[in-house]
């Protein structure tokens, strides 16, 4: 295999491993799917009321692995010790949200998050798109069995007649124990307001864009667990002042774009020249798709 060949193999190769504290990794269908293959991805066929719902099998992530974000790391701890003992919570009256949103721009950290909330509570992660159109219904009912958190992506997607059962499901919770709703978005105006009432999403969580000091620890763990080598002339400090504005999802894209650069062009050592340019096709990317926005 050549330099460049083997570069991009490590660059864009996603390795799971199953989380040891999690009992089974299931896929579970609300009706038997349609199976079909595209490459190496499995795909499933939809209807309109059924959706896929699966319990994901985590990577091992921890808070420590989210970089920055400390405020909403608070806040998930304490979703994290309800988790391990709900019962010590109830016991005691505590009430505590049923419902924990996540908002923020996209590649701002929500899944990954939502990865490491599994992960730290041991929880298995019900995930569902309402793109999907999942009876909710059939999902709190698995949630209950298993004590699992449930992942709504992109929450605000959801239909209103489906809202409605969420709001149903959602109220039922509270006499059982050890289920969390965890939400996400990218846009907060066009949420129903009846999502944030008691009982609900009560737990609001902002997450912002990186600042300058966030962006460098962000580019420091990026490059650490490459197996490429850095040039002496990198300067990550820098990059990170050029960057203003990037998601963490986005500083990712530079360092393998860097990467791809130096491969391209049979070096090994990926330097200062290759992210400087992979800053500047990034920026001009996110350019063009601001103005196709408007």
């Amino acid at each position: 295999m050549s330099t460049m060949a083997s570069l991009i193999s490590q660059i864009s190769t996603t390795h799971l491993s199953h989380n040891p504290r999690i009992s089974q990794s299931v896929k579970i269908s609300l009706k038997k799917p349609n199976l079909s293959f595209k490459g190496s991805q499995l795909t499933f066929g939809l209807n309109k009321r059924h959706g896929i719902i699966v319990a994901c099998s985590q990577k091992s992530v921890t808070f420590a692995d989210v970089v920055g974000l400390d405020h909403v790391k608070d806040e998930l701890q304490q979703v994290v010790d309800f988790l391990k003992n709900p019962n010590k919570f109830h016991e005691m009256g505590i009430h505590f949200p049923v419902g924990v949103l996540l908002l923020g721009p996209p590649g701002t950290g929500k899944s990954l998050l939502a990865n490491a909330l599994s992960w730290e509570s041991a929880t298995p992660l019900l995930s569902c798109s309402p793109r999907e159109c999942v009876c909710f219904t059939d999902l709190f009912a698995r949630a209950k069995k298993t004590r699992s958190i449930i992942l709504i992506d992109e929450i605000d997607a959801i239909e209103k007649q489906d809202l409605r059962e969420l709001f149903i499901e959602m109220d039922k919770i509270e006499k059982n124990p050890g289920v969390i709703v965890l939400a996400t978005t990218n846009r907060e105006d066009p949420l129903d307001e009846a999502l944030f009432r008691r009982g609900r999403f009560e737990l609001v969580l902002r997450l912002e864009v990186p600042d300058t000091a966030s962006r460098n620890a962000i580019l420091e763990a990026l490059v650490s667990k490459k197996r490429f080598s850095l040039g002496e002339d990198l300067n990550l400090a820098e990059i990170a002042s050029m960057t203003t504005g990037f998601s963490g999802a986005e500083l990712a894209n530079v360092v393998d774009e860097a990467a791809l650069l130096a491969a391209g062009e049979y070096r090994s050592v990926v330097g200062m020249i290759d992210f400087v340019i992979a800053v500047e096709q990034s920026t001009a990317r996110k350019r063009n798709y601001q103005d196709m926005s408007c």
